[in-house]
């Protein structure tokens, strides 16, 4: 067991977690991300044209109050009210789109990808072997040994959720941020 152990680390550490080749398996991550961020872009841009719609609405309003037109208050407030809720929310998700975005556009950078091949190498080198198979599982869902080659194979997801959790603690054990990629990493078989 500890031989196969050591070969299937081996294997992760010289064919996954090499900085290049986790750029290039993460290379559809990167992609969806930019797509996400294009669309996140045009609702905003929706959204601040709605802004500023929502804005006209409650500078007309306090004009009708200035000039003496409204002659029911109550029903003032509660149009007012109704309009500033509107203005709230919309304030509230061009704010989301706006913070997504910034997380989008650094999360995968070079640092971060080095950093986790660096914190990975050390999460499956850990004195601890529960921690160990642990963050095993974070990149390895199956395991096929068969008589002159063993066959690893793992989600895209746990190479992102490694990549998106870059700047933990390596004994800190599996990062547990999901980014609901599917797919398979592309492991070689290594040589028994």
């Amino acid at each position: 067991m500890q031989v196969l152990d050591s070969l299937i680390v081996d294997n992760l550490e010289a064919r996954i977690l090499a900085p290049q080749r986790l750029k290039t398996l993460l290379r559809g991550l990167l992609d969806r991300a930019r797509n996400k961020t294009e669309v996140n872009a045009a609702k905003a841009k929706e959204l601040r044209k709605k802004l500023r719609e929502t804005e006209g609405k409650i500078e007309r309003l306090y004009g009708a109050l200035a000039d003496g037109t409204v002659g029911d208050t109550a029903m003032f407030r509660r149009s007012l009210n109704n309009v500033k809720a509107e203005r709230d929310e919309t304030l509230r998700m061009i704010a989301a789109l706006e913070k997504h975005r910034e997380v989008s556009r650094h999360l995968l950078t070079r640092r971060n990808i080095e950093r986790f091949a660096e914190a990975a190498r050390a999460r499956l080198r850990h004195e601890s072997a529960s921690l160990r198979k642990g963050n095993m599982r974070q990149l390895v869902s199956q395991i096929d040994v068969g008589d002159r080659e063993i066959r690893v194979s793992g989600p895209h997801s746990g190479l992102a959720e490694g990549v998106l959790d870059s700047g933990s603690d390596p004994a800190a054990g599996v990062p547990s941020f999901c980014t609901g990629l599917v797919g398979e990493a592309g492991l070689e078989p290594a040589k028994a």
